[in-house]
Formats: C-alpha cells, sequence, structure tokens
C-alpha cells in the first residue's frame, strides 16, 4: 500500500502570514492599550531605561515639592 505525502504550500504560506500579522496586532493593541510606545524592554531596552528613570525623577521631584510645602 502506497502512502502519498502531499502539502499544500499556498495554505502552509497563508497560515504563516496569518500568524505573523496576528503576532503583530496583538504588539500593536498592547502599546494601544498601555498608552505607551515601549510595553517590554525587547521593544526598545535603551528608551525604557531613560523613560524609567525620568519617571523617578518626576517621583521624586514631587514628593520634593510636597515636603517644601509642609515645611
Amino acid at each position: 500500500m502506497a502512502l502519498s505525502g502531499t502539502t499544500n504550500t499556498s495554505a502552509n504560506t497563508a497560515l504563516r502570514y496569518l500568524s505573523q500579522n496576528n503576532s503583530a496586532a496583538s504588539s500593536s493593541l498592547a502599546k494601544l492599550s498601555s498608552g505607551s510606545r515601549i510595553v517590554k524592554a525587547s521593544d526598545d531596552a535603551a528608551s525604557l531605561a531613560v523613560g524609567t528613570k525620568i519617571r523617578a525623577d518626576v517621583t521624586a521631584l514631587k514628593q520634593a515639592q510636597v515636603n517644601a510645602g509642609q515645611a
């Protein structure tokens, strides 16, 4: 009994493109819902580090302003 193997190359290609588009849509939705261009470190590690430092500085300055107002 002969067993023939066939593949549907077009279907495999379409599936690969569908998967890529789904991943891109998920990434875009995550960025949109977070309100940030950077959702995870792999998006842009350098900008994430700079943004984290700036947020920490802003928090420290806000607390210094509160402390100065209470003095």
